[in-house]
């Protein structure tokens, strides 16, 4: 897969991650006002993850070919955790609703 081929990749899955980060917000106003709090600092922490994966994908997108692979690296680095709060996040909170 091409360099440009790959920065296409890494932003659909950027969407994706926005998508599911979209979901959650939505299940974070049906969630009982005892949890709400806690919910609410989790899914600032993980929209924080998503600004910086952002970040990376601006730096990808940027980086010369010496750069390209470390930086796209750190990407999917960042994406995965992104993903494990994500999925820890909705498996926490699943009954709460």
């Amino acid at each position: 897969m091409g360099r440009q081929e790959t920065i296409e990749k890494l932003k659909n899955e950027l969407d994706e991650l926005n998508e599911k980060l979209d979901s959650l917000e939505a299940t974070g106003e049906k969630i009982s006002a005892d949890v709400k709090s806690a919910y609410t600092e989790q899914m600032a922490a993980l929209r924080g993850r998503k600004d910086k994966l952002a970040e990376k994908l601006g730096e990808a997108e940027r980086a010369g070919m010496d750069l390209w692979e470390r930086v796209a690296g750190d990407f999917e680095i960042a994406r995965a955790a992104l993903e494990a709060g994500i999925t820890e996040l909705r498996a926490q909170y699943k009954d709460q609703k």
